[in-house]
């Protein structure tokens, strides 16, 4: 045999005929047919063909006007009169030992009443007429000694037996049922359950031999109902079920493997016509029950047909290996009984209790073949063409048959165990691995933190000294190359800066931009003083202070500045001459309000415009601010106002580019806010919007001043912008109204005194 199948597998229900001889105490003549052989359309397997001679005055209805004198059905094999039981059994036996490899399987008689169904299941008087049941119990322990022997495995057999008499269940092996009479018989209660039908009150007996089943066979049969009718004088009047299940317990690796199964014998009660039997009301009713259930079998068997039929093609090869070849008069047959031959999915098995009981041998996980038993008598012919009929209708089933394949509960507790224990491995493996993760994490998180630190943490007095020291070095390095040496300034620049944590390059950024800006305006007072001691130029300030025109002078001194060999700053007001920054600490810066201190601003004649207030002074005169950037970025440039005090301008200190100008009564929200992300200590935050609406943010840095001073500087600065753009007249009044009053005041103001003023600049510019 071979292993077990893991797979479904197809399967098509196998037909046999087998034609019961005549019985020559009726002396009636016999039928004419024939058996031939013939081969299927796609493999060399082989069907009958069992034609049968349509008698003369034959029902039209019946043969469907053949021309040809026969009917033709097609069977997987045609047992003759002359065949042996043996031959009969051979043909099965492949069924009865495919439980034991757990597949189940159903041998099923049916035939009229006296054609020899029984016969062929239960057997004769001899030992060699031995039906199919005591034969598949002979050859059921054969097996089991063999596989003993060979295997190491374990084997429980377990016999019932039932019979169905009308509607009704009954348990043959019922040991007190041949003692009771009919009414008080315990009945079989058929119940449905998730694992589909159970029989409740049924007697299930374990067998360790063949003696053993053998005497429950004989017991069951005895207690059978039957009676005598004129066709059969002991026909069984029930359908009876002998069923065998084998259950095998075997090892496979660490696993212990269960299968479970079984065949069933199915005698069914004979078919008959009552206007052929008794015609006692005992009979009559018997057979009407008998002929109601085997119709009801035959319409499942016709449901099954038709969803066969969607399934698959009738004429492709079947899964046995056999294509069937399906008779006109078959077909015709089944055209004219359409209720019969309806298509539909829906299979009537719960009509009645014999369908019920043999659904999973229909339609279910199951083997399963019909044995078809004829009479050979002439009088027969309208039943043996029914029962033909029958089987070729059965012959077109295909199922799906698979193993009954279990893991014992102990080998699944086991392999769960093992399972169980293999997580736990690797919950632990996650655990260790989680330790680590947290561990590395924890250090990057104190790296980070410590970093943050040390951006964040104001500068120490040895620190800012260190800066300072540090951006002069750079500046005088810086002072010494040739003009357009980048890399070397580039060199010297990474590596002073190099180790340094953000405030302090911040720091060290701001020292270079101050003394950087120092250096220029030391050059630019150098540059200024030389122009102030020419000769001409003292002559054209003597003629100013006579005629008192400022802006005239303003805009001559202006053009007298463009000669000289180095130029103002970009940016920085024009009437500023120049600015004394003390360098000694970051940042240094004074208060406002005190004149004394605040950085020295000399300027020409028309420097401050008439009509300003002092209070702007510290605007005009500007200072370093740190401009705040978005995503943590900054920019050291410097701030202040122009001289008429209508825009304010910032340059970047380390950018060549043009300074930013803004009209001042065209920004908005002159603030002081307060902010977490300060370049400097003690530093403050001035915060307004350019027409643009653009927000801006400058910080103050503190330098020599206090936090609290350096917050009041910057509110003082927030609130004399706002003033300005309010245009408060305290602090400034309209320059061009004074400069009008002024000058109409002027008595040397004349056309020739302006062309004579315009003649002394046109020859002191070329003599520059």
């Amino acid at each position: 045999m071979s292993d077990i199948a893991d797979k479904e597998q197809a399967w098509s229900f196998v037909t046999l005929a087998r034609i019961r001889p005549a019985m020559h105490h009726r002396g009636r003549g016999m039928m004419e047919y024939r058996i031939t052989s013939g081969d299927a359309e796609e493999n060399a397997n082989t069907y009958k063909v069992l034609e049968l001679e349509i008698p003369f005055g034959a029902d039209p209805g019946l043969v469907h006007n053949n021309a040809s004198g026969f009917i033709p059905f097609t069977f997987n094999e045609v047992f003759d009169m002359d065949a042996k039981q043996e031959d009969v059994f051979s043909y099965i036996q492949d069924m009865v030992l495919d439980i034991f490899d757990g597949i189940n399987s159903t041998v099923l008689a049916y035939g009229q009443t006296g054609s020899g169904k029984t016969y062929s299941m239960c057997g004769g008087d001899s030992f060699e007429d031995r039906g199919l049941i005591p034969r598949a119990l002979s050859v059921v322990f054969e097996e089991v000694s063999f596989r003993l022997e060979s295997e190491n495995s374990s084997y429980k057999c377990l016999i019932s037996f039932t019979e169905v008499l009308g509607e009704t269940v009954y348990d043959l092996l019922d040991p007190q049922k041949h003692m009771l009479p009919l009414e008080k018989w315990s009945k079989v209660q058929v119940l449905e359950g998730e694992d589909g039908l159970m029989l409740r009150n049924l007697n299930v007996f374990e067998v360790n031999s063949e003696e053993d089943a053998l005497n429950l066979f004989f017991m069951g049969s005895t207690n059978r109902t039957t009676s005598s009718t004129p066709m059969n004088q002991a026909s069984s009047r029930s359908h009876a079920i002998f069923t065998i299940i084998m259950e095998c317990e075997f090892s496979r690796g660490d696993r212990t493997l269960l299968k479970s199964g079984k065949i069933n014998f199915v005698d069914l009660a004979g078919s008959e016509r009552l206007y052929k039997s008794d015609n006692t009301h005992a009979v009559v009713k018997e057979g009407r029950s008998i002929n109601l259930s085997l119709h009801f079998l035959e319409q499942v068997i016709v449901s099954l047909r038709d969803l066969a039929r969607k399934a698959t093609n009738s004429k492709t090869p079947r899964a046995n290996g056999f294509s069937r070849l399906h008779s006109s008069a078959s077909y015709a047959a089944d055209h004219n009984r359409s209720w019969i031959s309806a298509p539909t999915t829906h299979i009537p098995y719960r009509n009645s209790v014999l369908t019920n009981i043999l659904r999973d041998s229909l339609g279910g996980n199951c083997k399963s073949c019909f044995l078809l038993t004829m009479s050979a008598e002439a009088e027969f012919f309208e039943e043996t063409v029914s029962t033909a009929r029958f089987g070729q209708r059965c012959g077109e089933i295909q199922v799906k048959v698979k193993a009954n394949l279990e893991i014992d509960l102990r080998s699944q507790l086991q392999e769960a165990l093992q399972r169980a224990k293999h997580l736990e491995h690797q919950i632990m493996a996650i655990e260790e691995s989680k330790g680590e993760l947290q561990r590395i994490l924890h250090e990057k998180d104190s790296t980070l933190r410590h970093s943050i630190d040390e951006d964040t943490r104001p500068l120490t007095d040895e620190e800012s000294s260190s800066c300072e020291s540090i951006g002069e070095k750079i500046v005088s390095s810086i002072k010494g190359l040739p003009v357009g040496d980048i890399e070397s300034v580039n060199s010297i620049v990474s590596a002073e800066l190099s180790g340094l944590r953000k405030p302090m390059l911040l720091s060290v950024v701001a020292q270079i931009g101050t003394n950087l800006f120092q250096a220029y305006q030391e050059n630019s007072l150098r540059a200024e003083n030389r122009l102030l001691t020419h000769p001409r130029m003292m002559h054209l300030r003597s003629m100013s202070n006579e005629s008192k025109d400022d802006d005239n002078i303003s805009s001559r001194f202006n053009s007298y500045r463009s000669i000289t060999d180095t130029p103002p700053p970009t940016g920085i007001d024009p009437h500023c001459r120049t600015m004394s920054i003390d360098t000694n600490t970051l940042f240094r810066s004074t208060k406002s309000d005190d004149i004394s201190t605040a950085p020295t601003v000399v300027r020409d004649p028309a420097a401050m415009r008439p009509g300003i207030s002092r209070k702007l002074r510290p605007l005009i005169e500007g200072t370093t601010v740190i401009s705040h950037g978005s995503f943590g970025s900054y920019k050291v440039k410097y701030l202040s106002l122009t001289s008429d005090c209508k825009y304010m301008t910032w340059k970047d200190m380390l950018d060549k580019r043009d300074p930013k100008v803004v009209l001042i009564t065209g920004c908005s929200s002159f603030q002081r806010i307060e902010t977490k992300h300060l370049k400097t200590p003690g530093g403050a935050v001035l915060s307004f919007s350019d027409p643009t609406n653009k927000v801006h943010e400058f910080e103050f840095p503190a330098g020599n001043l206090s936090e609290e001073e350096n917050i009041r500087r910057v509110q003082r600065w927030a609130d004399l912008l706002s003033d300005l753009k309010m245009g408060r007249k305290s602090l400034l009044e309209n320059s061009s109204s004074a400069s009008s009053r002024y000058f109409s005041s002027s008595p040397k103001r004349s056309d020739e005194y302006i062309h004579r003023q315009q003649t002394t600049s046109s020859t002191l510019v070329s003599d520059a």
